[in-house]
């Protein structure tokens, strides 16, 4: 996996780990297989918007790096 600081979403990519523990529960939360939460998490590929908009945590941190803005918490940028 990437580290966050490479990660194209960076913001997402600390968003989907802090989400469960391991693949497997954060495949069972999204309702994906754990080889597509392997992908988001490499950066190769993102969920479906439907997933994304469910999970109020993912939508804000892929919100803060596709439109960067004063409404992202300073918190959620990665330091370069």
């Amino acid at each position: 996996m990437k580290p966050a600081r490479t990660h194209p979403y960076p913001n997402f990519y600390l968003a989907l780990v802090n989400l469960a523990p391991t693949h497997e529960a954060r495949a069972a939360i999204l309702g994906c297989s754990k080889r597509s939460v392997i992908s988001y998490l490499q950066g190769e590929a993102l969920p479906h918007v439907e997933k994304v908009k469910r999970i109020q945590a993912l939508d804000e941190a892929l919100t803060c790096d596709i439109r960067p803005s004063e409404h992202c918490p300073e918190m959620m940028h990665i330091p370069a």
